[in-house]
């Protein structure tokens, strides 16, 4: 059991298939959202500037590791997966360069609001909106068809071609 735990995480190439992925994917959005609200809560307060700022700094944080897991691990698959159908390989593409754009988003966002200057009012509260709207109608669309694409050819793949996958 233990051999069979430290080969999954332990490979010499390409990434191992992850049954648990979308889930775990799932339990990172609501791990966000919880943030954001959090956040939003206290700058409506206008209680606890320290506090505002580690929230966001751990929402930065978080998100950004969650962006790098996707794209270590399921935009790897997808493009493997779907490499000989152009249009689903495409839409891959496009999740992955919009996932790009909103990380400058928030890059830019955070960089001024994480600052020891920055301060937490309505503009603050405004652009906060923005930018979490950003990401919930990414969460959507991610739950709602990016995950279905992974889960539906999951559904349908042998272990071989998952070990071809691993190889890329």
């Amino acid at each position: 059991m233990f051999n069979k735990i430290f080969n999954f995480f332990n490979f010499k190439k390409g990434v191992p298939f992850d049954p648990k992925l979308i889930e775990r994917f799932n339990n990172d959005h609501s791990k966000l959202v919880n943030i954001a609200v959090e956040i939003k809560h206290r700058a409506k307060d206008k209680k606890s500037p320290m506090l505002i700022r580690s929230l966001l700094k751990t929402l930065k944080n978080e998100l950004f590791i969650h962006f790098i897991h996707e794209e270590k691990t399921l935009y790897k698959y997808l493009n493997a997966l779907y490499k000989n159908d152009k249009d689903n390989k495409e839409l891959v593409q496009e999740f992955n360069s919009s996932m790009h754009d909103i990380q400058k988003v928030v890059e830019e966002f955070m960089e001024e609001y994480t600052s020891a200057r920055a301060v937490y009012n309505e503009k603050f509260i405004s652009r906060f909106d923005k930018v979490i709207d950003a990401l919930l109608k990414r969460i959507d669309t991610e739950e709602n068809y990016l995950y279905s694409l992974y889960n539906k050819k999951i559904k349908v793949i042998n272990v071989n071609e998952f070990d071809k996958i691993r190889e890329v």
